[in-house]
């Protein structure tokens, strides 16, 4: 481990033994610490938690106050990085930009960026799956959007069981969209 980042292992291990006031006391001095980080060493700690937390921004291991102090400033600096620009999606971009556009911005810089592409893949499938979850009666949103996203998904997705479900959902858009519009008008 990174010396610098024994702060944030104090954190965990008192998080983890249910000491929760003592583990923000020790978040709070990591972070003050951090500060002083050259902002390409916070940008380093954010893909290396981030990918301990496996992208999931409801991991006990991205707490708030790390995420909205530290994590969302140095990957918003970091504009010319297809992971960071993927991750501040992930996270929340404190300029309100869209998750998919910065997710449509990192792959735009960086195609073949496995971060990138994972948080997109992710974001496609979970805004499709809520559009879709009351078909047959309702499809929510526009599925002529939802296809184009769907299709990009479908050239990046190398596993074969989500390669099907995007199959899956891109015949449901597209059913949608046909019921919506049955003369092609």
């Amino acid at each position: 481990m990174e010396p610098r980042w024994a702060g944030y292992a104090e954190y965990c291990r008192l998080r983890a033994a249910g000491l929760r006031p003592q583990a923000l006391v020790a978040l709070d001095a990591f972070l003050a610490a951090a500060a002083d980080w050259h902002p390409a060493d916070r940008v380093i700690f954010a893909k290396w938690v981030t990918a301990a937390a496996d992208h999931a921004r409801s991991s006990p291991l991205l707490p708030d106050p790390m995420v909205r102090r530290m994590l969302v400033p140095a990957l918003a600096e970091a504009t010319d990085d297809a992971e960071a620009r993927a991750l501040l999606g992930l996270l929340g971009d404190t300029h309100d930009d869209a998750p998919l556009a910065l997710y449509l911005d990192a792959l735009a810089q960086a195609p073949d960026d496995p971060v990138a592409v994972k948080l997109f893949l992710r974001a496609v499938l979970q805004w499709v799956d809520y559009a879709q979850h009351e078909l047959p009666g309702c499809y929510l949103g526009d599925p002529a959007e939802d296809i184009a996203l769907l299709e990009r998904a479908a050239t990046l997705s190398t596993d074969p069981d989500q390669r099907n479900l995007i199959d899956h959902r891109l015949e449901a858009a597209r059913r949608a969209l046909t019921d919506r519009n049955p003369h092609g008008n």
